[in-house]
Formats: C-alpha cells, structure tokens, sequence
C-alpha cells in the first residue's frame, strides 16, 4: 500500500504540473484502493476506486492517464448522469469525449491509446464524422448512437436531463467500441468503496463532515469545485478547447432555440405589451 500511495502523490504532482485544473480536481476528489474494481471506477458517491495491482502494472504516463480519466468521470458527474440508459452506451460515449479532451494535454503509452475509445472510433461505429461529434454534449451523443441498430432516439434539451424511459439506446452498446485498457468505469459495485481503504480523503464541502450529501447537493459541490479548477488552470494558462468545451457545458450550459421557441410560445406571444387608453402623440400617429 505505501507503494500505491507513493506512486498516486507522485502521479497527481505530475498532474498539477502539466494540467492544473485536472490535477486540482483529483485532489478534491476522494481516492480508495480497492480490490472490488477490477482496473479504476468511479461510483455513484463520486468516490474515485483503484485496484492496486493494475495501477501499480502500469507505466508512470499511464498512472497519470488513468487517474486523469477518472477525474474527468468525477469532475463531470458521469455515473449520476446515466440516469436510466443504457449502461454501457453511456459508459462508452463519456469514455470518448473525455479521451479526447485529455489526448490535449497528456500523451499515454501507444499500448494505451491503441486499446482507447475516442471520438474517431466512435465516429466509425456510427457514420457520423467526428468533427459533428465533437461538439455534442454527452446526452446529446448517445442519443445519436441508435443509428448502430437503427433505433429511434429522444434528443434531450438540458444535458444533465434524462430519466430511465428516455433515450431509446437500449442493447446499442453491444455494437460499439470499448475502453480496453479500463473497461466498465462506471459501473463499480455498490460496496467497492466499504472494501478498500482510503488514501485520499477528498474534500468536505463535496463528501461532507460524515453526512451524505443530496444529489442536488453533490451535484452543486462538484459544479463550485470545477469553477475552482477552471480558474487555478487560468492563473497558470489558458484552458484547452476541448476541456472548456465540458466545463462551459457544465457551468454556463446554452439553452437551445427549440426550447426558447417553446417557452415562448407556451407563455403566449405578446404577453408583456402594455395596454393603454391614452391617445397617441402626434409623433406616434405619424
């Protein structure tokens, strides 16, 4: 175990030198070593599971790779975002989108990034090109992956919303490519946590001073600690696209025109025009 530790320090360190705002993210995060996972998880609690022997049969880069990728899970709230679809669809698609935005900043062994799901892959197993993709929220791009097997999907307007009959990408996931080298990380067992020890206690203000927070409450914790993050990488530089293209979708989400149009519409046009009796000016007839 004081290998694990000495090597997860000297990984994070790494990480807050070449990428401060995913370094400072893991450090808020809660970290447990467990048995119960089979690689690196994160589970519904966002807490952040490493199975040792994997992490210590690993290259330094790859460390730094892997922890990076689960920050990205925790920071994003990837597992309570599921809600309801399917499992390994939605495990594949947020897979990609964080690759992709961590291929930025880090570079993994080859023998990683040949077994990595990524955009382009995703893009081959779909037909859509990835520079369509690339600009999707997570929702919005699993709902695109029922063109696999010739499913209807339920486009959604708010990216964190969804619920267990929304979607309609169930049974797709058997069709797509996969994170080898990680597999399911988003799919930890309910007591993986309970069965390891803790080297990383992670922040009070997201895992509480021996209280449960809400989902709503975790939900607000890890959004304040993302906007921390966002500006400790500004201090130090600028933000690269692709992560700032996830922090904006999460911090300053663009409602869609669609759903606009249907506010409008909905509360009635011409609501808000002031009636009066009064005569007009002369300037107003004219």
């Amino acid at each position: 175990m004081e290998e694990v530790v000495k090597e997860y320090k000297r990984a994070k360190t790494v990480l807050l030198t070449v990428s401060p705002f995913i370094g400072a993210l893991l450090n808020k995060a809660r970290v447990i070593v467990t048995p119960a996972v089979p690689t690196a998880a994160v589970d519904r609690n966002n807490n952040i599971l490493i199975n040792p022997k994997f992490f210590m049969n690993l290259s330094e880069e790859d460390r730094v790779f892997i922890l990076a990728h689960e920050a990205m899970h925790w920071a994003f709230l990837d597992p309570q975002r599921e809600q309801g679809r399917d499992h390994r669809a939605w495990n594949v698609v947020c897979d990609a989108v964080n690759n992709n935005a961590l291929l930025e900043v880090l570079r993994p062994s080859r023998a990683l990034l040949s077994g990595m799901v990524t955009l382009e892959k995703l893009a081959e197993a779909t037909g859509v090109p990835p520079s369509e993709l690339r600009n999707l929220t997570k929702e919005r791009l699993y709902d695109m992956l029922p063109r696999v097997t010739g499913q209807q999907g339920n486009s959604q307007d708010d990216e964190n919303s969804g619920s267990a009959d929304q979607g309609g990408c169930e049974g797709s996931g058997q069709n797509l490519p996969q994170d080898e080298a990680i597999g399911d990380d988003l799919g930890a067992p309910a007591d993986a946590a309970e069965r390891g020890e803790v080297i990383q206690e992670g922040s009070k203000s997201i895992y509480g001073n021996g209280e449960k927070l809400t989902p709503d409450e975790l939900r607000e914790a890890v959004k304040r600690a993302v906007a921390e993050a966002e500006q400790f990488q500004k201090m130090r530089g600028t933000m690269p696209a692709g992560l700032q293209r996830l922090v904006d979708g999460l911090l300053r989400p663009k409602v869609p025109w669609k759903t606009l149009l249907r506010q409008a519409l909905k509360d009635g046009l011409g609501r808000t025009t002031t009636q009066s009796w009064k005569r007009l000016t002369r300037r107003h007839r004219d």
